[in-house]
């Protein structure tokens, strides 16, 4: 819900970021045609922008959830990346949202202006960070957390917090204590490993015993693509008091590092013990390490899979974990068959709950930010973010 004050200059409304966008603009002309117009600047520089049609009501209200494509909220998920002349576009998400501040949405329309004011981090939430050999780790603790278990989540190959931190945010305005896990980092700022190779999979463990010492609570663990990856190979292999695990986009097994350069000797992404886990080669063509574009890899993923059985070393056991298991994945993933590998994993889990959305590509986020326009279709990756979320929470057993 928005709270809604009127000033002499604009309109504001403030809210949860994964929030519906269900208030209204007043004091048009009833019926009139109205072009809602949403901007917004990341931390790069770079300028998001929407253009959405509504009509006022017989009260002359404009309602902010303006569909496309019949997915409302379309404001804010159609936002598309404008980037300045001369530059490269960096069309990642993570660039709204990469700090505790709200996300600002500047509106226009007929001439009149409004903000929103969309918060990741609720006013109640303390924020803290815990570190320790191979992990940083942000973690968000509501006033009221539940008694008996908290979140770890692990974002993908955009490295550091890259997507936990938005989805650790969120959870923890739900109530549920959650921790965002950063395991390497592209820009060695952390300490951290610079990519993702031959990392230990205890790191959950370590992680997960720095946060809670005593190891009284259960955890729910929740990894998105290669962080999905170690999350199954962690719940698989390792000792962990899990409640739930959560795979967004996951894979069904483990895969060489993706390094920014080839050196003719490929490398697992994990071990256990100090011994790399078997992995499936994508033998990634030269021109990838130019582009490092990871769109261009899921058919390279998809002919390593056609040469697999379910006896395959470099399949991770999911069959070996004991927790409720939810795997979300899109059609559309052009990064690695989330889909395929879901049905794969589900044929070891035959009780694991599957989620997959027609035309959702691979990056699956929480709702109310701007959709990532590197796969899938717009309208049906903003579904995916809003299907996921909501499946998440029950998995979870979030307060509604």
């Amino acid at each position: 819900m928005y709270n809604f004050y009127y000033s002499r200059r604009m309109e504001v409304w403030t809210g949860s970021a994964d929030a519906p966008l269900d208030e209204t603009w007043p004091a048009f002309r009833p019926g009139a045609a109205v072009t809602l117009r949403a901007t917004l600047s990341d931390r790069l520089g770079q300028r998001w922008a929407s253009e959405v049609g509504a009509v006022a009501d017989q009260r002359g209200a404009v309602a902010l959830n303006a569909s496309v494509d019949d997915e409302p909220d379309a404001l804010i998920w159609s936002m598309a990346l404008q980037p300045p002349p001369g530059r490269p576009p960096m069309p990642y998400v993570d660039a709204c949202t990469d700090g505790l501040e709200a996300l600002e949405i500047e509106l226009t329309a007929d001439g009149r202006r409004g903000r929103l004011l969309r918060r990741l981090v609720a006013a109640d939430i303390e924020v803290t960070v815990v570190q320790g050999t191979g992990f940083a780790a942000t973690v968000f603790t509501p006033v009221e957390a539940a008694p008996d278990r908290w979140a770890l989540a692990l974002g993908g190959s955009g490295g550091a917090t890259s997507w936990s931190w938005q989805v650790a945010a969120l959870l923890a305005a739900h109530g549920r204590r959650a921790a965002a896990v950063a395991y390497f980092d592209w820009s060695g700022q952390l300490g951290l490993p610079q990519s993702i190779t031959e990392l230990p999979i205890e790191l959950v463990v370590r992680a997960a015993a720095a946060i809670d010492p005593g190891r009284r609570l259960r955890v729910d663990l929740i990894g998105f693509s290669k962080g999905a990856e170690l999350a199954l190979n962690a719940a698989s292999r390792l000792e962990l008091p899990l409640a739930t695990v959560t795979a967004v986009a996951p894979s069904s097994h483990s895969w060489e590092a993706a390094t920014s350069t080839p050196d003719g000797n490929p490398r697992g992404s994990w071990t256990q013990h100090g011994t790399t886990l078997p992995f499936l080669r994508f033998n990634a063509p030269p021109d990838f390490y130019a582009s490092f574009d990871k769109t261009s890899l899921g058919p390279l993923h998809d002919r390593a899979l056609d040469g697999t059985d379910a006896k395959h070393p470099a399949r991770i056991p999911t069959e070996r974990i004991t927790a409720p298991l939810l795997l979300v994945a899109g059609t559309e993933d052009s990064t690695w068959p989330s889909a395929r590998m879901t049905a794969g994993i589900a044929s070891t889990r035959t009780d694991a709950r599957q989620l997959i959305i027609d035309r959702a590509g691979h990056t699956i986020t929480p709702p109310g930010l701007p959709v990532t326009p590197l796969d899938g279709h717009p309208a049906a990756n903003a579904r995916a973010n809003r299907a996921m979320w909501r499946i998440l929470q029950h998995h979870l057993a979030l307060p509604s």
